[in-house]
């Protein structure tokens, strides 16, 4: 009823969407501790606890290495704009060019988190 009054808005924050979207996040936590804790469904769970038990070491990589890519060159365009170009663009299109992009990004970045997970390697402040 009050979206009649003050309609739920993304770009202006509005009360609305905050309650609206802070109602979907309640559910989802209430389905995750559902699955992991009352059911012990936590296999499907491995990949959120590898990345958040070295959360700000993901944070720093994924900012160094996104830097990289956009400083290296290759031609007279960034390396990150020629994989994009050469491998994933021709592959898959322009829109699920960018998701295999994020996604082989993702990829990478969990193996490189899952190895210093498994070898204790925690970054802490």
């Amino acid at each position: 009823m009050w979206h009649f009054t003050l309609p739920i808005n993304k770009a202006l924050w509005t009360p609305s969407f905050v309650l609206l979207s802070s109602g979907y996040c309640a559910i989802a936590l209430a389905a995750c501790l559902y699955l992991c804790d009352v059911k012990k469904y936590r296999l499907w769970a491995a990949p959120f606890i590898v990345f958040g038990a070295n959360a700000i070491l993901f944070f720093m990589f994924s900012g160094i290495v996104a830097r990289l890519l956009g400083m290296i060159s290759v031609g007279s365009v960034s390396l990150q704009s020629w994989l994009f170009n050469t491998i994933y663009q021709p592959m898959l299109g322009d829109f699920n060019g960018s998701l295999g992009f994020a996604l082989s990004f993702l990829a990478v970045s969990y193996i490189l988190m899952y190895g210093c997970y498994k070898r204790g390697y925690i970054f802490k402040v």
